[in-house]
């Protein structure tokens, strides 16, 4: 079999059988490539002016329930009481490919300095995810203002 057929069939073969530990495949070409299915790289993207901040993000694959899990933890840095906010999630294949997006939200009231953490979970059907990015879309106030990304 040649190796470029073995970088293709061997990660999915290990994420059927449920493999959460790391592969490291070395092609002649592509350089190396790391493949991890239970834990996502991933990246907050921090909007100008949001009052909310995310301080912790994890995504990660419930292979008994074939979902991905993103979890966040954030924390209000505005003087205002939140009642809502809105997040997004964008989950990327190995090649940078965007393979689902998820939305969220909480309507926790979210007091001046104070933190709130919640999770998401989604089936994944089109294709396998590999890194993902957390952001917050929307935020609605007590005093009816609003704060859109």
């Amino acid at each position: 079999m040649k190796k470029s057929m073995l970088v293709i069939i061997l990660p999915i073969f290990l994420y059927l059988i449920g493999c959460s530990s790391r592969l490291y495949l070395e092609g002649e070409n592509s350089g190396l490539i790391i493949v991890d299915y239970k834990y996502l790289k991933t990246a907050v993207i921090e909007a100008d002016g949001c009052p909310i901040k995310i301080i912790e993000y994890k995504s990660s694959h419930q292979k008994d329930e074939k979902k991905w899990k993103n979890w966040l933890k954030v924390i209000n840095e505005s003087k205002s009481v939140i009642v809502r906010y809105d997040c997004e999630f964008i989950l990327y294949d190995v090649y940078g490919i965007k393979v689902m997006e998820i939305h969220g939200f909480s309507d926790n009231e979210l007091k001046p300095h104070k933190s709130d953490s919640g999770g998401w979970s989604e089936y994944l059907f089109h294709g396998q995810a590999y890194k993902s990015t957390a952001s917050i879309t929307k935020i609605a106030f007590e005093d009816g203002s609003i704060w859109l990304r």
